[in-house]
């Protein structure tokens, strides 16, 4: 279990690293998101090998479309921070809604006290309030 883990941690590592070497600054993306990600689930939760699969296509999924959504506000000249915030709650409650779908009760139950559960309980906040203003 823990060599698979391993395997599958250096190899997102590898995949992050490799395209960075002669690059002087590299864009955000999905998968380098979704590694630093599956590396702290794995680590702090010890999430199992079909967790891991899903997990990372839950992360790579919802962090490609959120990068794909920033962009095109960036493109149009979009400038209000409340926007961005707002797409960005919209994409990582989607992703946190999936997690609690595939970890266990105790797993999660963890999750939540970590510094994404602490992020989450502030998200949850923003969206429960702009949902009271209507928007």
């Amino acid at each position: 279990m823990k060599k698979i883990t391993g395997t599958i941690t250096l190899f997102a590592l590898m995949m992050i690293a490799l395209p960075a070497l002669g690059q002087e600054q590299e864009k955000p993306s999905a998968e380098k998101y979704a590694a630093e990600h599956i590396e702290f689930l794995v680590r702090n939760l010890e999430i199992d090998e079909i967790q891991v699969f899903y997990a990372d296509s839950i992360y790579q999924h919802n962090f490609f479309e959120l990068i794909e959504e920033m962009e095109a506000l960036k493109k149009k000249g979009m400038s209000t921070n409340s926007v961005y915030e707002e797409i960005s709650d919209k994409w990582l409650d989607a992703t946190d809604r999936a997690l609690e779908k595939i970890l266990t009760p105790a797993q999660w139950k963890k999750y939540l006290k970590t510094s994404f559960g602490k992020e989450k309980a502030k998200r949850d906040k923003r969206m429960a309030k702009r949902a009271e203003s209507g928007k």
